[in-house]
C-alpha cells in the first residue's frame, strides 16, 4: 500500500497540473506529457506487469519504440505487431498495457482526441495496466466530453457530433475538428483520480 501511495500522489498532481492548464489554455506543454509517459513506459520495461523481461519487458519496450516512431508507418507497426504477439504470450496484463497504447495512437491519428489526451492515457495505462483503470477513464472522459458539446452546442449537439465524425471520416487536421477543441484532459485526469482513489480505498 505504501508504494501505492508513493506513486498515485504524485500523479494526482501531475493530473491535477495539466488538467487545469488545458482547462485555461487548452495548451499543455509537450514536456508535461512526452516525459512522464517516457519515464513510465521505461519503468515497464524494467518492471513489466508480468511475463518477466521475456518476454514481457521485450515486449514493452517494443511497443514504446513503436509510438516514438509512431510518424514513420511501416516500423511503428512492425514494432507494434511483434508487441503485440509477446504481449500476448507474457500475460494478460502486459496485452492490455500494449493493446491500450495502440488503441490511443490509432484515436490519435484519426482524430478522436488529442496527443496529450493520448500520451497521458498511455501513461496511466502504462503504470496501471488494469480493466478497472481502463474503463472508468475512458468512461468519464466519453461523458465529460458530450456535456461539454452539450453546453457549447446546445440542442445542435447531434449536428456538431455529426460534423466531428465527417471530419474523422475525410481525415481533416486535428486543429479542425470540433470534438478535439474541447479541453478534454480534465476528464481523463477526473477519471483516473477516481480510480486511484477507489484503488487505494481497497474497492478496485
Amino acid at each position: 500500500m505504501r508504494s501505492e501511495l508513493w506513486l498515485s500522489v504524485p500523479v494526482a498532481l501531475w493530473l491535477v497540473v495539466i488538467a487545469v492548464r488545458d482547462w485555461r489554455t487548452m495548451d499543455v506543454p509537450e514536456a508535461l506529457t512526452a516525459l512522464p509517459f517516457l519515464a513510465a513506459g521505461l519503468y515497464r520495461v524494467a518492471q513489466p506487469p508480468d511475463g518477466g523481461f521475456w518476454p514481457g519487458g521485450v515486449a514493452v519496450l517494443l511497443a514504446l519504440l513503436g509510438v516514438v516512431v509512431s510518424d514513420y508507418t511501416l516500423p511503428a507497426m512492425l514494432c507494434l505487431g511483434v508487441a503485440g504477439a509477446l504481449g500476448g504470450y507474457a500475460g494478460a496484463a502486459t496485452l492490455l498495457l500494449i493493446a491500450s497504447w495502440i488503441v490511443a495512437l490509432a484515436a490519435w491519428r484519426v482524430g478522436i482526441w488529442g496527443g496529450a489526451d493520448g500520451k497521458v492515457w498511455m501513461t496511466l495505462v502504462a503504470l496501471w495496466p488494469a480493466w478497472p483503470l481502463v474503463g472508468l477513464t475512458l468512461l468519464v472522459f466519453v461523458l465529460g466530453n458530450v456535456l461539454a458539446l452539450l453546453r457549447r452546442y446546445g440542442l445542435a449537439t447531434p449536428f456538431a457530433l455529426a460534423a466531428a465524425a465527417r471530419d474523422v471520416a475525410q481525415r481533416t487536421p486535428v486543429a479542425e475538428q470540433q470534438l478535439t477543441t474541447i479541453a478534454s484532459l480534465p476528464w481523463l485526469s477526473l477519471g483516473a483520480c477516481l480510480y486511484l482513489g477507489l484503488h487505494l480505498g481497497g474497492v478496485l
